[in-house]
């Protein structure tokens, strides 16, 4: 279950979902490649540079600057994980051009 205090996520992610259509039954939904983008920030690690170098090709990158305004604005957010966060944005947008 996603602890959503200490989730790095936009309170606006649901309308931005993309719903598969691939079932009857379930309604299956996926982050929108800015939200992944901006979820992944907090810890740049190889791996999550390696999926954010694939994502940025498609992704719009005024939406991402969005994202994360509406992260950083966020009151619930645990302010250990908005501080590493915040660590991060100048290794991200320097990398980005974001």
């Amino acid at each position: 279950m996603l602890e959503y205090e200490s989730t790095i996520i936009s309170p606006k992610y649901k309308e931005r979902a993309i719903k598969l259509n691939k079932f009857r039954y379930l309604n299956v939904y996926l982050l929108s490649p800015e939200d992944i983008i901006v979820s992944k920030i907090i810890r740049l690690e190889q791996k999550d540079i390696e999926d954010i170098d694939e994502l940025i090709e498609i992704a719009d990158k005024e939406l991402i600057n969005q994202i994360i305004d509406e992260v950083l604005l966020r009151d619930d957010l645990y302010e250990s994980k908005k501080n590493q966060f915040i660590k991060r944005l100048p290794q991200f947008k320097e990398r980005y051009y974001v």
